[in-house]
């Protein structure tokens, strides 16, 4: 006996055969559908191009519902996934992000143009200065 679920196998199989079912209130189906959402809108390394493939695969209804059951964290992270150039200010509160995120997935949103040359004028005034204790044994061993 196998110990782990093959739970996509498991989920098919109850949606195709409702009449097995037929006991499964829509209230649990939608519950179970924008859990499912939220993780993959939680999962790492999505850009802008994945949530809005994951919107039209959703659709709008169940994926504003999904962005209304992430928690200010997730929240904020979503709005830093989808526009990497927001200001921290912009996405203090849970509200602040979730407009955001509405505003950069709305089709009009076009990304920043990054503002003329990034080399500052003085390159040696901006490099750190070298940390006298890295590499002393008393720094490392903590005595």
């Amino acid at each position: 006996m196998s110990l782990t679920v093959d739970g996509r196998a498991v989920l098919e199989t109850i949606v195709n055969t409702p009449d097995v079912f037929s006991g499964i209130p829509a209230r649990d189906w939608s519950s179970a559908a924008i859990k499912l959402a939220k993780k993959q809108v939680n999962a790492g390394k999505q850009t802008r191009e994945d949530i809005l493939r994951l919107r039209n695969t959703l659709g709008e209804d169940v994926f504003a519902k999904t962005l209304d059951a992430l928690s200010a964290h997730h929240m904020k992270m979503l709005a830093r996934r989808v526009d990497p150039d927001v200001d921290a200010d912009e996405i203090k509160t849970a509200s602040m992000a979730l407009t955001h995120i509405r505003t950069v997935l709305s089709s009009d949103w076009k990304a920043p143009e990054p503002e003329g040359s990034s080399e500052p004028e003085n390159a040696e005034a901006q490099a750190p200065k070298a940390n006298p204790y890295i590499g002393r044994k008393a720094f490392r061993t903590g005595r």
